[in-house]
């Protein structure tokens, strides 16, 4: 049927230009007895044209059946979209398999004892400075969860830039372990400075991690906390600090002392915020392992305890 109808299209359209075979001469002959073109082909040149022809007319009757049928066959229509959608339903189905074997993770005994035992609300603390480790922070928020096996909830990240540094305060008290994100200028903000000194008076194991980029300096920073006239450097380099400190109960000089002893002491891990995903999820994972060490090890019995849980996690 579809031969049939390219081929009287290929009539009508040779009959349209001119061309007739005329009966009483030679049958490789072709005049256009009113062609406006002038034209004199021979089958054997015309035979081309025809088979060209026809195979544009048999795509455009193909296409012309096909968006007939989409309109007529609710079912074709319903089969083509099928079609259509497959590889990003596929695409769905990894997702939520991955999605799903990440739920598997269960969370280790360790961390069940330190929420159980202690008191505790939450299973980690994410310490940072926003303006370059704000982005890190979520996306290790994101996915410490998973890691961990833990409710997002049980990770505290502070997003919505809390005015009142007692709720932060209460938090780092109700944490199971600290991540403290390694950036040039963590120590300068009394915030940090807060949050780590209450992790220190409660013994809570810090984790630090070294962000790939950010340029964050060991040996500088173990000078900058061991200094006899901390005060005025961090009023230096963050003016209004010390008055924060100050407001906060904490004597920068004795933060500084307990924090010197402490801080610099902690071996970190470290993570590629640029990565690839196969890179980050690693490295995630090796975070994870870290907090559930030091939570597991940790003892809680005073500042020495808390560099040596952490030091004893490199072994």
């Amino acid at each position: 049927m579809l031969v049939l109808i390219a081929l009287a299209a290929l009539l009508y359209a040779t009959e349209s230009l001119g061309f007739s075979v005329s009966p009483s001469q030679s049958p490789s002959t072709v005049f256009p007895p009113t062609s406006s073109f002038g034209l004199t082909l021979s089958a054997a040149e015309i035979a081309p044209i025809a088979v060209v022809g026809s195979l544009f007319a048999l795509f455009f009757i193909f296409i012309l059946y096909r968006l007939v049928r989409v309109f007529v066959d609710p079912e074709y229509a319903a089969k083509l979209k099928a079609q259509q959608l497959a590889p990003t339903q596929m695409a769905l189905a990894n997702a939520l398999a991955a999605t799903a074997a990440a739920s598997q993770v269960t969370m280790p005994a360790g961390i069940k004892r330190a929420l159980a035992q202690k008191g505790k609300r939450f299973v980690v603390f994410i310490s940072h400075h926003k303006r370059d480790g704000g982005e890190t922070a979520v996306a290790l928020y994101e996915r410490l969860a998973g890691a961990l096996g833990v409710h997002p909830g049980q990770i505290f990240l502070d997003t919505e830039e809390l005015a009142d540094l007692n709720k932060l305060k209460q938090a780092m008290a109700e944490s199971c372990c600290v991540v403290l994100l390694l950036t040039e200028q963590v120590l300068t903000r009394p915030w940090c400075l807060v949050e780590l000194m209450v992790a220190v008076q409660h013994h809570i194991p810090i984790v630090p991690v070294e962000l790939d980029g950010k340029r964050y300096d060991y040996e500088l920073s173990k000078r900058f906390l061991a200094q006899s006239a901390f005060g005025q450097a961090l009023e230096l380099l963050n003016p209004g600090a010390v008055d924060e400190l100050q407001r906060q109960g904490f004597d920068p000089q004795d933060m500084a002392n307990a924090l010197s002893s402490t801080i610099p002491y902690l071996l970190s891990t470290r993570y590629f915020p640029q990565g690839t995903k196969e890179v980050r999820d690693a490295a995630v994972n090796n975070i994870a392992h870290r907090i559930v060490r030091a939570v597991e090890d940790a003892d809680y019995t005073g500042l020495v305890s808390n560099a040596k849980v952490m030091n004893s996690a490199h072994v």
